[in-house]
């Protein structure tokens, strides 16, 4: 067996070390330790209790800095892990993404079963989903750009984020915007018109185009009753006349742009992936102190901890991390599991 990619053998023997504050009585005994310095750094850093639901506003100011290595890394493993679940329910290669939803809510009206409740709750769905991505995504280039001090590599991986986006009249066309400082911005009413895109648009008396699906300030949606395609009768049942192609054509525009191949959501949450599942020397660069210390304390048994703690000021947990991993792959998943949470009971 392996936890967070380490072999079980690590297990009986780590059992024998005792660590400063952290008995070789017993496996429990070191992880009740870990877990308890784990919430107090999580209290430290502001992210001891997550809202999923919070505003893109208290995400990015609930972004601290970092006191050490270890903090940084342990609270970029968590924006990571937010950013990449968010970005899965918007890619569309993804089991039960709110695009499939919304497709067949779609393909519901272009047979006769559709309904107007059925069709507004898919259209909130992928608007909750994006600014859910939104929200994870501004957090981590927030936390990343308070903690550029740590090492070279933390620019680097902050530039392959903003690089995942697309460019500012791409955003603009599915109700999105950057902001002065960076941060991704959502439009709920334009993203959702750009979502039913002439979906039973119709001509007026005046010779103007206008929308068959308007939503007010407040987001709720209405179908226009003189657009000659869509109609709904009282119970809220929906009867199409049109074509299956102009009845999508908006919703796979912003679909393809956010959730398809290349899509943003597939490209930042890939780079999140990777992110977790490169070399911690790589995320903090060469440069960093504690990626000299890393190095050295892998290639010791540990039985040298107390040595390999006097050449550097990392913190315990951090150092317990590299013994712990030494002939294994350290990488920031390996990191957090190990060092931090309490998975080996």
């Amino acid at each position: 067996m392996a936890i967070g990619g380490i072999s079980s053998n690590y297990y009986s023997t780590y059992n024998n070390y005792s660590y400063n504050g952290y008995s070789g009585n017993g496996v429990n005994t070191w992880t009740d330790n870990a877990n308890k310095e784990a919430e107090a750094l999580k209290e430290s850093l502001g992210i001891g209790s997550t809202d999923k639901t919070s505003s893109t506003s208290n995400k990015v100011s609930s972004a601290t800095t970092a006191s050490s290595a270890s903090s940084f890394l342990m609270g970029y493993q968590m924006a990571l892990e937010d950013l990449e679940a968010a970005a899965g329910k918007l890619q569309t290669d993804t089991k039960d993404n709110v695009f499939s939803k919304l497709d067949s809510a779609w393909n519901d009206i272009a047979n006769g079963k559709g309904t107007k409740d059925g069709l507004e709750k898919a259209l909130n769905d992928v608007v909750s989903a994006v600014k859910d991505f939104a929200d994870k995504y501004n957090h981590t280039v927030s936390y990343l750009k308070k903690n550029v001090e740590h090492g070279s590599g933390i620019s680097s991986q902050l530039a392959s984020f903003e690089r995942g986006l697309p460019t500012e009249k791409a955003l603009k066309t599915m109700g999105m915007s950057l902001d002065k400082n960076g941060n991704l911005q959502v439009d709920e009413k334009k993203l959702k018109e750009a979502l039913v895109s002439g979906v039973g648009a119709y001509m007026n008396d005046e010779g103007e185009i206008q929308s068959g699906i308007t939503f007010d300030a407040s987001g709720k949606m209405e179908i226009d009753p003189n657009n000659s395609t869509m109609q709904v009768d009282d119970k809220g049942n929906i009867t199409y006349t049109g074509t299956k192609e102009a009845l999508t054509s908006g919703s796979n525009f912003v679909k393809e742009s956010i959730g398809g191949q290349y899509g943003m959501a597939d490209r930042i949450g890939n780079k999140a992936t990777a992110a977790l599942d490169s070399p911690v020397t790589n995320i903090l660069g060469s440069d960093a102190p504690e990626a000299e210390a890393i190095k050295e304390a892998e290639k010791k048994d540990a039985g040298t901890y107390s040595s390999t703690k006097k050449q550097s000021q990392m913190s315990d947990s951090f150092l317990q991390f590299a013994s712990f991993a030494k002939s294994g792959a350290y990488n920031l998943s390996n990191y957090y599991a190990v060092s931090m949470l309490n998975m080996l009971v």
